[in-house]
């Protein structure tokens, strides 16, 4: 993400980590949705939440409102109930999470913004 976010529309990282710079994308104002368990058996929720701060901390730098940055940047950690509530023994289940997120993740790549609308963030709530 770091070398080219111009290159994308958004960008959504589910049970990884960030990997490469910070800088870039926050000057393209690329639309990241940061989401992993709170307890991820292969990372910790510390990194992602590290990115959210960066990327946060680097909007606030240029000026953007909290309002302005939630439209940019969510950060979703779930706690360890979400997933024993769906009978889900490991966090770091990136497979049924998309599946849960079907209709939402579909919908962030079949909106295409211009360069005009692409610092006005995505748009979808994808909250799960």
């Amino acid at each position: 993400m770091g070398k080219r976010p111009d290159l994308f529309t958004a960008y959504m990282q589910v049970s990884s980590q960030w990997d490469g710079a910070y800088g870039p994308v926050a000057e393209q104002r690329l639309p990241v949705y940061l989401a992993i368990g709170r307890n991820d058996e292969y990372y910790g929720s510390e990194p992602t939440q590290e990115a959210y701060d960066t990327l946060h901390a680097l909007y606030e730098q240029q000026g953007l409102s909290d309002d302005e940055i939630d439209k940019l940047l969510v950060l979703d950690i779930k706690e360890h109930d979400y997933f024993t509530e769906r009978n889900m023994s490991n966090e770091h289940g990136v497979v049924v999470f998309l599946r849960m997120m079907k209709k939402s993740w579909a919908g962030c790549f079949r909106n295409e913004r211009s360069a005009a609308k692409r610092n006005t963030g995505w748009g979808y709530n994808l909250k799960v």
